[in-house]
């Protein structure tokens, strides 16, 4: 699923199991396969957007040295 998705899903888990508005309710079953598939898509999704920080405050770092070295020569 993607970003708002999940969002969507975590908001109507959230409000008290409010299954009709969410994107994983065609998955919902008695063993709760749509909560489980929830919380993995969340922690894939949490794992990739530090992924992203991670690798945009390096690139920052980097620009950052840069910049200083460009401007002070």
């Amino acid at each position: 699923m993607e970003y708002k998705e999940i969002i969507k899903a975590l908001e109507c888990c959230h409000v008290g199991s409010n299954c009709g508005c969410c994107p994983y309710n065609e998955f919902r079953t008695k063993s709760g396969l749509c909560v489980d598939m929830l919380y993995k898509d969340a922690f894939t999704l949490i794992n990739r957007q530090q992924a992203e920080i991670e690798r945009l405050t390096y690139e920052s770092e980097v620009y950052a040295k840069v910049n200083h070295w460009t401007n002070h020569e």
